[in-house]
């Protein structure tokens, strides 16, 4: 299974997938290159570099490789589907997030986990 996403520039507005895959293959004598992506880091990965990639893939290697599974079990429908939610929410929200602005010399802000309960008594 090998599931195609296209990532529009985030200013331009609204084209049908069909219509965005078409103008990228309509160019003569160009070779796109496709990262893949398998869950919502390396999707934001893809969607943040500089490269700025137009097109990029989900397998069913890297979900299954994700999931901590190997290549030859089976994943299901519903482990891809939920898969494809998250790359896709991720995708999306990476674009529509300004980049990150880091000349500030202030370091990101951490949040730790809440500490364990204590104990039963």
């Amino acid at each position: 299974l090998l599931l195609l996403l296209l990532l529009p520039p985030p200013t331009s507005s609204y084209l049908p997938p069909p219509s965005i895959l078409q103008s990228l293959l309509s160019t003569p004598n160009k070779c796109h290159v496709m990262p893949c992506c398998y869950d919502g880091l390396t999707a934001r990965l893809v969607s943040g570099h500089p490269a700025s990639f137009n097109v990029t893939f989900m397998s069913g290697f890297g979900v299954a490789a994700s999931l901590g599974y190997s290549d030859t079990q089976i994943v299901t429908a519903e482990d891809m589907y939920r898969q494809s939610r998250v790359v896709c929410e991720a995708l999306v929200n990476a674009r529509r997030r300004p980049p990150a602005r880091r000349s500030s010399g202030v370091p990101p802000t951490l949040y730790a986990a809440p500490p364990p309960p204590p104990p039963p008594p």
